[in-house]
């Protein structure tokens, strides 16, 4: 059953200056009484107009029940919304995976330079989490901060137009949150972000100020094999046994490693080709590669 709200409570709470809520002030009217020696000191002459300050105090007083009402039904709202499980999404280099690295308290990123409260979109800064778990796959995708993860090349047709480089796979690791004992709160959207809410897509989004690996466990490490396409490696994992987690990083690093490898050798094989050969089409350049491959095997 809901707890019932005590209006009288609330308003004992409002005068003893409880942070929540909108305090009662005194105003009254300054007025100066003429003819007096001590015409500055005006604090001696302040007269109450008792019909004035009523008004006053009542619009006051209709300002805390209204925000007292709002704030209780928010907290009602929010108390019996809470999700007991939340989910976060991030990737990281291949080469950083380790037990330590997948148990660091996680903290707010990306904090707004102008605003040091908000995340650089303008948004309330916090740890953010979802209850969409196909939602924070997709930051498991994004290695935009992710240094070292090109290899440059002389320019060449990837089939998605001209460029100089070769991705290099990152990871994605996708975390469940238990949400027992920890502090969270619905985030402050900015209003022009309002329609991209979760991405558009179902589900809350949540946030906290910071959140210790006692409260998450690894569920997902996601290989994206080329930042160009969706070719990825996705190994269910139980982050709370360290010895299978061990497991599933070996394996990422060392598929992380081959493809390295194989970034390195399709340099050294466009380096092969004169400049008008590397800009043509993509299926030309397979065919090459296949007979570079072969001529490699081969003779070796």
């Amino acid at each position: 059953m809901p707890e019932k709200y005590n209006f009288d409570k609330a308003y004992n709470e409002a005068l003893e200056g409880n942070d929540n809520v909108i305090k009662l002030k005194g105003e009254v009217s300054t007025e100066k009484e003429p003819n007096r020696n001590d015409y500055g000191k005006t604090e001696k002459f302040l007269k109450i107009d008792i019909n004035k300050q009523q008004d006053v105090d009542n619009k006051k007083l209709e300002e805390v029940r209204q925000k007292l009402h709002k704030n209780f039904n928010e907290k009602s709202k929010e108390k019996e919304s809470r999700p007991e499980k939340l989910y976060r999404g991030y990737a990281v280099h291949p080469d950083e995976l380790s037990i330590e690295k997948l148990q660091e308290t996680l903290i707010p990123m990306n904090v707004n330079e102008n605003d040091p409260t908000k995340v650089s979109d303008g948004n309330e800064l916090g740890v953010y989490m979802s209850t969409n778990e196909n939602m924070v796959k997709m930051y498991g995708q994004n290695n935009a901060f992710i240094k070292d993860l090109q290899i440059e090349t002389p320019v060449y047709n990837s089939g998605y137009g001209k460029i100089n480089y070769i991705g290099l796979p990152s990871c994605g690791v996708i975390i469940e949150i238990d949400t027992k004992n920890l502090s969270i709160k619905k985030p402050e959207i900015t209003s022009c972000l309002q329609g991209v809410y979760n991405n558009g897509m179902s589900g809350d989004e949540w946030i906290a100020d910071k959140i210790s690996a006692t409260n998450y466990r690894v569920k997902k490490l996601i290989l994206n094999i080329r930042q160009s396409d969706s070719t990825r490696l996705i190994l269910d994992v139980d982050g709370s046994d360290e010895k299978e987690l061990q497991k599933a990083i070996d394996f990422i690093k060392n598929e992380s490693k081959k493809n390295k490898q194989e970034a390195i050798e399709y340099k050294k094989f466009l380096e092969t080709l004169s400049d008008n050969e590397r800009i043509r089409n993509k299926l030309y350049l397979e065919s090459r590669w296949e007979e570079y491959q072969n001529k490699k095997f081969n003779n070796p």
